[in-house]
């Protein structure tokens, strides 16, 4: 019964560890229905990107979906690897 005991304490100890890494943005955050960037708490307009690195642990990483890809360069399409930073034809 202590050995079972212990892995429960174990198991809520390591949730408790987790759950402080959790962040998540909550209430209304005001957003240009044009250019997509946020009015923060001082009033200013920065990028969404911006933003939400301040207010997280996000990270960005750009690319271009198929739909804007084909909009931007047509036939020249220039398919992007974001991960690697790197072009594939």
């Amino acid at each position: 019964m202590i050995i079972l005991e212990n892995r429960v304490n174990q198991r809520i100890a390591e949730l408790e560890k987790s759950s402080g890494d959790i962040k998540k943005l909550t209430g209304i955050v005001p957003i240009c229905a044009h250019c997509k960037d946020i009015r923060n708490e001082s009033g200013e307009w920065e990028k969404i990107e911006i933003y939400i690195q301040k207010h997280s642990e996000a990270e960005f990483s750009h690319g271009l979906c198929p739909n804007c890809d084909k909009e931007l360069y047509g036939d020249r399409r220039m398919h992007f690897q974001t991960i690697a930073g790197k072009y594939a034809n």
